[in-house]
């Protein structure tokens, strides 16, 4: 979703900030292009008017692209602006939906207006901001030597491909901004999934958790409380994968235990 994207980069933003507002200025657009899902969709949008030689439609994003990431960077280095810089994140958006959709409708919706804006969207991720300043979580984790932001893993082919949100310590986070702060089983069978992936990297979960920015409310669970046995499941998991020779496969059932 629009919110949830927005949401995902403005605490990325914010967690890496203290590593990274320190770059050199030029240093710091890259680091933020090429570590965003959403410059994957420029290179989208860019392949799919190639055929059509429209040279300033091409030039058109990349400077409309450069210009996000610049506000940002602006917003992390020296704080400048914060509405320009929710503004950028909304609009970011529309590069992560090129991108996961393959359709180019969503740049050009931005491209024919760059000032645009969802307002209730822009009032939420306002909302949203301030709570996370405040959140116990985001305190945690800037706190926490041992953790991870948005890990990927070396085995995520099992699962289809696949990267968390957050582990702190023992515990893997999910962030889920959505309207309603209920954990759903889609929830847990992603969670344990990616405790799969975690173990098989030699990472040891203990505990599963669902964060809903929106209330501020984080939801914990010891992973012993929610699969009987993770060294079977994971023994199944990669004997699924190499029985179908698939390159997405679904987790199992789970054996849940409560």
């Amino acid at each position: 979703s629009l919110l949830g994207t927005a949401y995902d980069y403005m605490l990325r933003w914010h967690l890496e900030t203290p590593y990274i507002k320190n770059m050199h200025f030029e240093e710091l657009i890259v680091y933020i292009s090429q570590n965003s899902v959403a410059v994957n969709g420029l290179k989208t949008f860019i392949r799919n008017n190639e055929e059509s030689h429209n040279a300033y439609k091409l030039g058109a994003a990349v400077s409309h692209f450069k210009a996000i990431v610049v506000e940002i960077a602006n917003f992390i280095k020296h704080g400048m602006n914060e509405e320009r810089y929710l503004v950028s994140l909304h609009q970011l958006y529309a590069y992560d939906a090129t991108y996961r959709s393959g359709k180019s409708e969503y740049v050009d919706k931005v491209m024919k207006n760059t000032t645009y804006r969802h307002l209730k969207t822009m009032d939420e991720l306002r909302e949203m901001r301030a709570v996370m300043l405040k959140s116990d979580i985001v305190k945690e984790y800037l706190n926490t030597s041992d953790k991870y932001l948005n890990p990927s893993f070396g085995n995520s082919h099992l699962l289809g491909g696949a990267d968390a949100d957050l582990i702190i310590g023992d515990r893997l986070v999910e962030i889920k901004a959505t309207m309603e702060s209920v954990v759903q089983k889609s929830h847990l069978r992603q969670l344990v999934g990616y405790a799969i992936l975690s173990k098989l990297d030699g990472l040891e979960i203990e505990e599963i958790s669902i964060y809903f920015p929106e209330y501020d409310f984080e939801e914990v669970m010891n992973l012993s409380d929610v699969v009987n046995d993770m060294d079977e499941l994971t023994e199944q998991v990669q004997a699924l994968y190499h029985l179908k020779n698939s390159r997405t496969i679904e987790t199992p059932p789970l054996p849940f235990s409560r």
